[in-house]
């Protein structure tokens, strides 16, 4: 049903189309963002956790930095080379805080040369303390990730990180 116009004389308003699309691009109010790369490799002592404002936060290895585009909600920080000790210990730097509600861990690969118990027991650390420092967030955890290269060159390898991964979801 349509309003009557007051005035013949005034012109129709002119239909707009309202459907949205879907983009990967954000509107200028919330700028997509990239991952936060921390290149300090020669001198991991000197890494440090900024401050986290998003409610949701990735902490990983250099991976995270192949991420292309981020939720605005989204903060990541990358750091390349972190093994699960490096970011066990960037954690143990920090105040607990309530500000992420979903902490995600992307680590482990540069732990590949340790046994698949070994990985699986300090990822649990990691995990208790992220649990101590975000008492409020929901944790997760990636598998570790491998390549054929990897399973080709060093069988061995591969298998220490098959096993994490099947400690880990089972």
């Amino acid at each position: 049903m349509t309003t009557p116009r007051s005035n013949p004389e005034t012109p129709k308003p002119q239909r707009t189309n309202t459907c949205r699309r879907l983009s990967l691009t954000t509107s200028p109010s919330s700028p997509a963002c990239k991952p936060r790369c921390h290149n300090n490799e020669k001198d991991k002592s000197k890494w440090s956790i900024p401050t986290l404002t998003k409610p949701t936060v990735i902490i990983g290895s250099s991976n995270i930095s192949n991420i292309p585009f981020l939720h605005p909600d989204t903060q990541a920080e990358s750091y390349p080379g972190a093994r699960i000790q490096h970011i066990n210990t960037l954690l143990s730097k920090i105040s607990p805080t309530t500000i992420p509600k979903k902490v995600l861990f992307h680590v482990g690969l540069n732990n590949k040369q340790e046994s698949g118990e070994s990985i699986h027991r300090r990822m649990l650390e990691l995990l208790k303390l992220a649990k101590s420092k975000f008492p409020s967030a929901n944790l997760y955890a990636t598998q570790i990730p491998y390549s054929k290269e990897l399973q080709l060159a060093e069988p061995h390898l591969v298998n220490n990180l098959q096993k994490f991964n099947s400690l880990l979801y089972t």
